[in-house]
């Protein structure tokens, strides 16, 4: 890879989804996104973005991707797509919130595959989103480490 920053995919393009994944391409960082609605990547595109045709060309696309969508059967659904499809190596990143045995069940199933799973829930409004001030605090594949 020539570039040293990771190439990032974004799934879930809603309220909060939308307005990350909007910060993150209008960066020098090459990102590609995915929705079910096509208004919401006709928007990201306008800011360079790469549009996919689905969850699992974002896998094939990106080294980082990243997961906010509305709820956990939601985050399984995108993460059943995205199976087989992430390299080793590659960052899969839960901003949606969701139940802790939901992301420690997708940690277990994509770390044979060399994939780190990430509970990032993003605490926040709208507004702070589009004004960079959501607040995170990720874990790796679990959401009760101490702090």
């Amino acid at each position: 890879m020539a570039d040293s920053k990771p190439s990032v995919g974004f799934i879930g393009l809603g309220d909060m989804g939308g307005r990350i994944a909007k910060r993150i391409a209008n960066t020098d960082i090459a990102t590609i996104v995915y929705d079910t609605r096509a208004s919401a990547c006709a928007e990201l595109a306008l800011c360079g973005a790469q549009v996919a045709s689905d969850a699992a060309a974002v896998a094939r696309g990106a080294e980082v991707v990243c997961i906010c969508v509305v709820d956990d059967e939601q985050v399984i659904g995108v993460v059943t797509q995205l199976r087989g499809e992430l390299n080793n190596g590659s960052v899969v990143m839960v901003h949606s919130s969701v139940a802790p045995d939901t992301v420690r069940a997708v940690a277990a199933t994509l770390a044979p595959a060399g994939i780190l799973v990430v509970d990032a829930p993003v605490s926040g409004s709208r507004p702070a989103a589009t004004a960079r001030t959501v607040i995170s605090d990720p874990q790796e594949g679990s959401c009760d480490k101490p702090p």
